[in-house]
């Protein structure tokens, strides 16, 4: 059990670091795509010092907390939360101020593209990225060597998408499958030295920094629902219409599925496509998304320093009951959720699979069709 927990506010303001004691925080991260936030409430001053008057907008700041399970342990801050204040909000006769942050990768969610960019002429995803990073300071994505990124076709009108609607648009054509997250080194006397956006394939490792076992004192609570809602076994997709005014349409069937729960249509359309193959091959891409119950769940754990979006996590609960067995499964953290109250600390996490869009299926549809990598290929298979 923890014995004791501590956090400070790290700022970095004109090259030296000041701490600030914490009063309490929330951190909120969630997959696809979006940029972390955090609130974090500290002391506002009295009469004598005012703690907070050289922390503004921009300021960078850092969440820090250390966790000990003795009284002998030395404390060791780990950074929950890195970005910067981009509101401060305090009221007259209120000793403590809220500061409103965002992750350094809000850049994105404010840099728009000023030209188009086009995938085709990029070459892949890894072309793509080293493009966007002409257009942003802050940050840059940066490109692992040994990830064979994917080709598909693509085009971003100039003044009509932000660097994070593209960021988006490639997580949902990989399939969900790869993910952006972002990495910050800094400099010996911790200054912010840089900030990397990185475009990597979803965990395939469980990690060891935590799991959610049963018996383990750090689980508060669990509550994993095995549900039916969209599931459709059969698929029918309309089209565009042709030159005798007749409209395009595909169908697939799932015969396993169909037979466990029966027949179940979900009828759609999409002007765009424009051949019976086309909207055939879209049904038949989109049923392993839709042919069987999906397993979502929250669970409580007392605080986990640790959390990165996306982590392949062991769970193993033998009193939740899952299609007949007790829950022992690996499952990825689509959302995680640090709660530092006053004087607790707790880390929320959901589990769960990405609802994927009908767009999401196109995009998929083209990779599927010889577009993709050999890489993204096993990707696919494997998830």
């Amino acid at each position: 059990m923890i014995f004791k927990h501590t956090r400070r506010l790290s700022v970095e303001i004109d090259g030296y670091i000041k701490y600030i004691s914490v009063v309490s925080a929330t951190i909120d991260h969630v997959y696809p795509f979006t940029v972390p936030t955090a609130s974090i409430v500290v002391p506002a001053g009295n009469e004598l010092y005012d703690y907070i008057s050289d922390v503004g907008f921009d300021a960078i700041v850092r969440l820090q907390v250390s966790t000990t399970y003795s009284n002998t342990e030395k404390e060791v801050f780990i950074d929950v939360f890195e970005g910067r204040v981009v509101n401060v909000q305090s009221q007259f006769g209120d000793t403590t101020a809220s500061l409103i942050c965002v992750g350094h990768a809000h850049e994105t969610a404010y840099t728009i593209l000023v030209e188009l960019v086009s995938q085709v002429d990029s070459g892949d995803v890894g072309g793509l990225l080293f493009t966007l990073n002409s257009l942003l300071y802050r940050t840059q994505f940066m490109l692992l060597e040994d990830v064979d990124y994917f080709s598909w076709v693509y085009n971003a009108e100039a003044n009509k998408k932000y660097i994070k609607d593209v960021m988006t648009d490639i997580e949902a054509a990989s399939g969900y499958t790869y993910y952006f997250d972002t990495q910050t080194t800094y400099n010996a006397n911790q200054t912010l030295k840089d900030v990397n956006i990185v475009f990597a394939p979803i965990p395939s490792t469980v990690t060891n920094s935590y799991a959610v076992i049963q018996g383990n004192p750090w689980l508060l609570s669990a509550n994993f629902t095995v549900t039916g809602d969209n599931l459709y076994n059969d698929i029918w997709y309309y089209g565009g219409t042709n030159s005798v005014q007749s409209q395009y349409v595909g169908h697939y069937t799932d015969a396993t599925s169909a037979a466990k729960y029966n027949t179940r249509t979900l009828v759609g359309t999409d002007n765009n496509f424009n051949s019976n193959a086309i909207c055939t091959q879209f049904s038949t891409n989109m049923i392993p998304y839709t042919k069987d119950l999906k397993i979502t769940g929250e669970v409580t754990l007392q605080g986990i320093e640790n959390v990165r979006i996306c982590d392949y996590v062991h769970v193993k609960i033998g009193n939740i009951d899952v299609q007949g067995a007790s829950l022992d499964a690996y499952m990825h953290v689509v959302r995680y959720t640090q709660n530092l109250a006053e004087n607790e600390y707790t880390t929320n996490l959901q589990f769960g699979k990405v609802q994927k869009s009908p767009s999401d299926y196109i995009a998929e549809f083209k990779n599927n069709n010889g577009k993709i990598s050999k890489c993204m290929e096993k990707k696919l298979l494997k998830y």
